[in-house]
């Protein structure tokens, strides 16, 4: 009786159990233990390596489209640096990245880690700076290479930089201690070919899980120091920087409605047995 019932039930009930395997985990915050992967943790140990006031560069390669996979990767990147001390110039390769790069300091730099009542200890120019958005990739990173304050001028308030602690004894690509390329297109290829390559930049990158599969080969030359791999490597980083976020949500969501597929197929797959069984053809 219950085989029939199962047999004949209606798809539309399976369409309400996704539903809630994805609506009750994001509720009430639902999140699993995250293992952390080889090149995540790479990451991680550079940025834990340097030393305090040590210059790193945060670049922003992708827009609002990629944002669910890759803002969790920069906000807990950041939340690291800042942690650490580290001096963080933030720049945009790609138009729509600005706002995105707001947002970003905004919510790391006054969230309860960095703030007393209310006031952020982060300031702007003495422990970040925001240079904003320029056109041409290739173009960008050569100029930066001879003189980074001099190919900017100013901050996005308007400051100049050569004035700003932040940028204190900070020329070339001499003085960078990492950069970390946050991707959603070829943005990496850029910086490995125009920085890393000819100046030695050290370099890791944050991508989308569509392109990581071309990242790996930088990985194993040593091209890159370490790669974050889409929402699961924002999912990780948070792990290890004992913050959990948006990251993590989303990947135990992910994982709630994978657990649940699973189910469905192993249910379905008993159900067509049983039903062989029942009709005689089990041992054809």
């Amino acid at each position: 009786m219950i085989l029939e019932r199962l047999q004949q039930l209606d798809r539309r009930w399976v369409f309400l159990l996704v539903a809630l395997f994805v609506i009750l985990p994001t509720i009430f915050s639902v999140t699993f233990p995250v293992p952390v992967s080889p090149s995540t943790q790479s990451v991680y140990d550079k940025i834990e390596s340097l030393n305090e006031n040590d210059f790193v560069i945060l670049s922003f390669g992708y827009g609002p489209s990629s944002m669910a996979e890759l803002q969790p990767q920069v906000e807990a990147v950041l939340r690291h640096c800042f942690r650490k001390k580290l001096r963080v110039m933030m720049m945009a390769l790609n138009a729509d990245a600005p706002p995105l790069v707001v947002q970003t300091v905004e919510k790391v730099q006054s969230s309860d880690e960095f703030s007393d009542n209310g006031v952020s200890r982060i300031k702007p120019g003495e422990h970040y700076v925001d240079v904003g958005y320029r056109v041409g990739y290739s173009l960008v990173i050569l100029r930066m290479a001879g003189n980074i304050p001099g190919f900017f001028e100013t901050d996005t308030r308007g400051e100049s930089l050569e004035a700003l602690p932040a940028m204190e004894g900070i020329s070339t690509f001499a003085d960078v201690s990492l950069v970390i390329d946050f991707a959603a297109g070829d943005t990496v290829d850029y910086w490995i070919v125009y920085g890393h390559e000819p100046h030695g930049v050290p370099l890791a990158a944050g991508v989308t899980g569509v392109i990581v599969s071309q990242m790996y080969p930088f990985l194993d030359s040593g091209q890159l120091q370490g790669l974050l791999s889409g929402a699961l490597g924002g999912a990780e980083y948070e792990a290890l920087v004992n913050a959990p976020g948006d990251g993590m949500k989303r990947v135990s969501v992910l994982s709630f409605a994978h657990f649940l597929v699973i189910g469905l197929v192993v249910l379905g797959n008993a159900l067509y047995l049983m039903r062989r069984r029942e009709e005689g053809g089990g041992d054809s």
